[in-house]
C-alpha cells in the first residue's frame, strides 16, 4: 500500500463525511487516490462491524464452550457477561464466588485464535506494566494468571460512564478540575516510564463519587524498552491519536499529551477536535492557547511533560498567567512573520493609529464618570437600606419595595458594565462590575436564597445570580486587579448560594458542581495576604452550609470535611455566634455518620451559644436558636432516623422551636424564612406525637400546613408540604377518620405530580417521594388493601434499588431501605407468604449485623439490629 494513502486513511478513519470533503478539497486529493481511500474507509466501517460481530460472537463462543473453563469460572471467579471487546481481547465482568471476599472484578482474556507472537506478547506486557502502576486515578490490577492455557488480568471493575458524557453536564471550571486528575494519572504513569499511547473518552470513566479512572493500557509502552520504538499495527484510535500515530513514527511522552488535549478539546466542546475548521473559536484565549500548545502537530513544541500541561490548567483556574500564552505567541510570531513581513510593519502602524484613539476616548469617559457614581451610591444605599431592615419582624413588604428598586437601578449598571462606553472596551471599569455583582448578590438573597431571611421568590433569585457570576468572573479575569480578594469573596458567595438554591430544587449535580466552585474560591481567599477577621467569619459561615447541602443530598464524606473547616476557621476568628452555626452543622455530620455522642456534645454547644445570644428583636439570633433546638431534637428522638431513641425528650426541644418560629411567621407574613423554620419543627413534632397523642400531633400538622400555604410561589415549600399531608394521614386514622387520612395521601401525591416528582423510575430511600409512597401503601394495608399495599411496597422497593443507595457506607440509606424490608416483611407475613418475609428479616438482620461490626456500641443500630431479631 502507498505510504501516502495509508497516513491518509489513518487520518481519516471514522471521520464524518462532511470533514473526509473539506480534507480532500483544503489537500487537493483526487483521483484514484481519493477512490482508493473512499474504498479502505467504506471495508473499515461495513467489514470492520462485521469482523467485530464475528469476534463477539466468538467471544461468547470462548465463555460458553470451553474459554478459561468449561464451568465459565476463572479461577475463585464466575464469568457473568461480556463487557466489551477490544484489539487484544475479550473483558467479562465477573464476581470472587470462593466464599473468602465478595467482589466483582473485571477479567481480561487473550482473544480466542490471536495467537499472534507480537499481540501475545503486548498482552503480557500489559500485565507487568499494570502491576507497576499505582494511582486512584488509574485501574488497579488485582490478580494475573493462566486459564486453559489463556492468559488473563484481573482488574478492579470500574462502575461509571465515559468521561464526555459526565462532563457535558459541567461548567467549564469543572470539567478543567476533573480533567487534572485524569492527567495526574497520566503523569504518575509517565514517571514509571509508561506511556498510554490510546488516551481516549472510551478509556476514562468516571464513578459515582465523581472521580476518574483510566483504563486500558493494552497499547501501552514501556519507554526503556529496546526491541520497540514504533507501532504498525492499528492499534489506536485516529481521532484522539497524534500525527506522529497517524504516521507510524516513534513515539514518546508527548504523544500523551497530545491525546491528552484532543480528549480535553472532546470535553469542553463536545466536538471532534479533528471535525472543526475553528476549533478554538468559543474559548478564552488561554484556554485556547494551552490546547493549542497540547495539540502542536510537532511533538517539540507541546508541552514537554504532563506536569506542565497540569500546571497552565491550574494557572487558568487561579487566574494566573499560562506559559502557553507567552509560547503561543513566539511560536506564531516565528511562522507568521517569516511568510508575511510586509503585512506585519502595516500592523505596527495601524497599533499606533489605535493608540491615539483611545486617548479620546478618555476625555469622554471623564465626562460620563459622574452620571454613574450617581447611579452607583443610590443602588448601594437602598441595599444598605435592607440590611437595615432585614431582622425587623414585619420588614417584608418594605423589603419588597427595596428589592424592586434596587433591581431597576442594577438593570441599568449592568447594561453599562457590558456595552462599549466613552470608548473603552466593555469590562475595564471592573470596579464598577465587582460592585453590581456584589449588589445582585445581595438582592438575590432577599428574594429567595433559603440561608438568609427572604422571600421565597427562587426563579429571580437564581437569575440575579446569574447576572452576579457573569459579572465577578468577567473581574477574575485580570489577574492584576487589586481588589481580588472581595472578588474571590464574592465569587464564593454566589456559588454558594447558586449551591443552597439547587439544593432545595433537588438538582444534586449542579449542587454538587457549585459547591466545588465554592469551596475553590474559598481556599483561593484564605491563602491570600490580607485576610481579614471578617473574610475569615464569612469562609467559616460558608462552609458550614457547604457542609449541610452536601449532608441533606448525601455526600458524606464532603460534609464531614466542609463541616471540619467551618468549625476550625469559626475556632480561630473566636466569633462565638458563628461557632454555635458551625457546631451545629458539624453535629449534623457526625449523627449521620453514626457518631451520636459526638453529634450531642457538638449540638448542645451550640444551642448553649444560641442560648446567650438569643434577641427575640433580632430575626438571625432567633432562627440560629431555633435551629439549634430542632437539631438537638431531631438527634435524641426524631421519627424513623438515626437517634437516640428518647422522644419524649425531643419532644419539649421541638415544641420551642416551633412556638419561636411560628411567632416570627406571625409577626411578617410574607417572610418565608420563619415558615421554613416552623415546618421543620412542627413535622418532627407531629410525627413523635402521631403514636400516643393524635389529635395534637393533627393540630400540629394543620398549623403548620397553614403557614407553609401562606407562602406562595415557592416550589420548597410545596415539597415540605408533601411531608406533612403524608404524616398526618397517620394521625388521622388513628382517630377513625380514614376517609381525610386518604384524601391527604392522595393530595400529597398529587403535589409531586405537578412538580414532575412523582410517578419515578427511581425513589432515593428517605425522601419525600419515599415517605409519599409509603404512606399510601400503609393507608392500603391498614383499610384492608394488603394485596395492593404488598403490589406498593414491592414496587418502591425496586426503584428505591434502581437509585443505587449505598447502604453498606449510608447509615441512613441503611436505615430506609431496612424500614421498607420491615414494612413490606411484615405484609408478606400477614398474607401467609412466609417465605418471602423469612427472606427480607434475613436481609434485614445481615444489614443490622454489618454495621454493628462497623460502629460497635452505637446505640441506634443496636436497637435496629435488636428489632431485626424478633420474629
Amino acid at each position: 500500500m502507498n505510504e501516502d494513502v495509508r497516513v491518509l486513511f489513518r487520518e481519516l478513519a471514522g471521520q464524518p463525511t462532511a470533514y473526509r470533503e473539506a480534507h480532500y478539497a483544503r489537500h487537493e486529493i483526487s483521483g484514484h487516490v481519493r477512490d482508493e481511500i473512499e474504498c479502505l474507509l467504506d471495508f473499515d466501517q461495513t467489514g470492520g462491524t462485521m469482523l467485530g460481530g464475528m469476534v463477539e460472537a466468538a467471544a461468547e463462543q470462548f465463555l460458553l464452550s470451553g474459554g478459561p473453563a468449561e464451568d465459565g469460572r476463572c479461577g475463585p471467579y464466575r464469568l457473568i457477561r461480556l463487557l466489551g471487546n477490544g484489539g487484544m481481547g475479550s473483558v467479562y465482568l465477573a464476581e470472587r464466588d470462593d466464599g473468602e471476599i465478595e467482589q466483582q472484578v473485571a477479567i481480561k482474556f487473550l482473544r480466542t485464535g490471536a495467537n499472534m507472537p507480537s499481540l501475545r506478547e503486548r498482552f503480557l506486557r500489559e500485565r507487568r506494566i499494570q502491576a507497576s502502576l499505582n494511582h486512584p486515578g488509574t485501574a488497579r490490577l488485582l490478580d494475573a494468571g493462566h486459564s486453559n492455557g489463556h492468559p488473563y488480568l484481573v482488574m478492579e471493575y470500574v462502575e461509571g460512564i465515559r468521561i464526555d458524557e459526565y462532563a457535558s453536564r459541567l461548567d467549564v471550571r469543572d470539567v478543567l478540575s476533573l480533567f487534572i486528575k485524569v492527567a495526574e494519572a497520566v503523569s504518575h504513569a509517565h514517571r514509571k516510564l509508561i506511556i498510554h499511547r490510546d488516551l481516549k473518552p472510551s478509556n476514562i470513566l468516571v464513578d459515582s463519587g465523581g472521580n476518574p479512572k483510566l483504563l486500558d493500557f493494552g497499547i501501552a509502552k514501556i519507554l526503556d524498552s529496546p526491541d520497540e520504538t514504533r507501532t504498525v499495527e492499528r492499534a489506536l484510535t485516529p481521532e484522539y491519536a497524534s500525527p506522529e500515530q497517524l504516521r507510524g513514527d516513534a513515539q514518546a511522552t508527548a504523544t500523551d499529551i497530545y491525546s491528552l488535549g484532543s480528549v480535553l478539546y472532546r470535553l469542553l466542546t463536545g466536538r471532534s477536535p479533528r471535525a472543526s475548521a475553528a476549533p478554538m473559536g468559543n474559548m478564552s484565549r488561554d484556554l485556547a492557547a494551552i490546547l493549542a500548545k497540547a495539540t502542536r502537530t510537532e511533538p517539540e513544541e507541546r508541552y514537554a511533560s504532563v506536569d506542565l500541561f497540569i500546571a497552565d490548567l491550574r494557572a487558568y483556574l487561579e487566574h494566573r498567567p499560562v506559559q502557553a500564552r507567552r509560547g503561543n505567541a513566539l511560536y506564531l510570531a516565528r511562522k507568521f512573520a517569516r511568510r508575511r513581513w510586509l503585512p506585519v510593519a502595516a500592523g505596527v502602524l495601524a497599533f499606533l493609529g489605535i493608540a491615539g484613539g483611545a486617548i479620546v476616548a478618555d476625555r469622554e469617559r471623564a465626562i460620563a464618570e459622574r452620571r454613574f457614581q450617581q447611579v452607583r451610591q443610590l443602588s448601594k444605599r437602598l441595599l444598605d437600606l435592607d440590611a437595615g431592615i432585614r431582622n425587623l419582624p414585619g420588614s417584608t413588604k418594605a423589603r419588597n419595595l427595596i428589592v424592586s428598586a434596587a433591581t431597576e437601578y442594577l438593570g441599568g449598571l449592568e447594561a453599562e458594565t457590558r456595552t462599549r462606553r466613552w470608548g473603552v472596551p466593555a469590562g475595564q471599569d471592573m470596579d464598577l462590575a465587582l460592585e453590581a455583582a456584589t449588589a445582585y448578590l445581595q438582592v438575590a438573597r432577599v428574594q429567595g436564597v433559603p440561608a438568609n431571611s427572604n422571600l421565597g421568590h427562587f426563579a429571580e433569585a437564581a437569575e440575579n445570580l446569574r447576572k452576579a457570576d457573569t459579572l465577578v468572573e468577567s473581574v477574575l479575569a485580570v489577574p492584576s486587579f487589586p481588589q481580588r480578594k472581595q472578588a474571590l469573596l464574592t465569587s464564593a458567595g454566589i456559588a454558594h448560594d447558586a449551591m443552597i438554591l439547587a439544593q432545595s430544587e433537588n438538582h444534586i449535580e449542579e449542587c454538587l458542581a457549585f459547591g466545588r466552585k465554592a469551596d475553590t474560591r474559598l481556599e483561593a481567599l484564605l491563602a491570600m495576604p490580607g485576610v481579614t477577621p471578617e473574610d475569615v467569619s464569612m469562609a467559616a459561615r460558608l462552609y458550614a452550609n457547604l457542609a449541610l447541602a452536601h449532608s441533606n443530598i448525601h455526600y458524606l464524606d464532603a460534609a464531614a470535611r466542609y463541616a471540619r473547616r467551618s468549625v476550625d476557621i469559626a475556632m480561630r476568628s473566636k466569633d462565638e455566634r458563628l461557632l454555635s452555626k458551625s457546631l451545629g452543622i458539624y453535629s449534623n455530620t457526625a449523627r449521620f455518620a453514626g457518631d451520636l455522642d459526638g453529634a450531642l456534645r457538638a449540638v448542645s454547644q451550640s444551642r448553649a451559644i444560641a442560648e446567650k445570644f438569643a434577641d427575640p428583636e433580632n430575626m438571625d439570633s432567633m432562627l440560629q436558636l431555633c435551629g439549634a433546638l430542632w437539631r438537638e431534637g431531631l438527634l435524641l428522638g426524631e421519627l424513623h432516623n438515626v437517634n437516640f431513641g428518647r422522644p419524649r425528650d425531643a419532644e419539649p426541644l421541638l415544641r420551642r422551636a416551633f412556638d419561636m418560629a411560628d411567632d416570627l411567621a406571625r409577626r411578617d407574613p410574607r417572610d418565608y424564612a420563619s415558615r421554613s423554620y416552623v415546618s421543620m419543627a412542627g413535622r418532627e413534632l407531629g410525627d413523635i406525637l402521631r403514636d400516643r397523642d393524635p389529635a395534637r400531633a393533627l393540630a400540629v400538622y394543620d398549623h403548620t400546613l397553614f403557614r407553609l400555604r401562606e407562602a406562595k410561589r415557592n416550589t420548597k415549600a410545596r415539597r415540605e408540604e408533601v411531608w406533612l399531608l403524608t404524616g398526618s394521614s397517620y394521625a388521622l386514622r388513628r382517630l377513625r377518620r380514614p376517609e381525610e387520612a386518604n384524601r391527604r395521601v392522595e393530595t400529597a401525591l398529587a403535589l409531586l405530580r405537578k412538580l414532575n416528582a412523582y410517578p419515578a423510575a427511581a425513589i432515593e430511600p428517605g425522601d419525600e417521594v419515599d415517605y409519599a409512597v409509603r404512606a399510601l401503601a400503609d393507608h392500603r394495608a391498614a383499610t384492608g388493601g394488603v394485596p395492593a399495599a404488598i403490589r406498593i411496597y414491592e414496587e418502591l422497593l425496586e426503584k428505591a434499588n434502581a437509585s443505587r443507595p449505598r447502604p453498606l457506607t449510608d447509615l441512613r440509606h441503611a436505615n430506609n431501605l431496612a424500614l421498607i424490608y420491615e414494612s413490606l416483611g411484615s405484609l408478606y407475613a400477614g398474607a401467609g407468604r412466609h417465605a418471602e418475609a423469612d427472606a427480607l428479616r434475613q436481609r434485614r438482620l445481615e444489614l443490622w449485623r454489618y454495621w454493628d461490626a462497623k460502629l460497635p456500641g452505637n446505640v441506634f443500630i443496636r436497637r435496629r439490629l435488636s428489632a431485626a431479631r424478633m420474629p
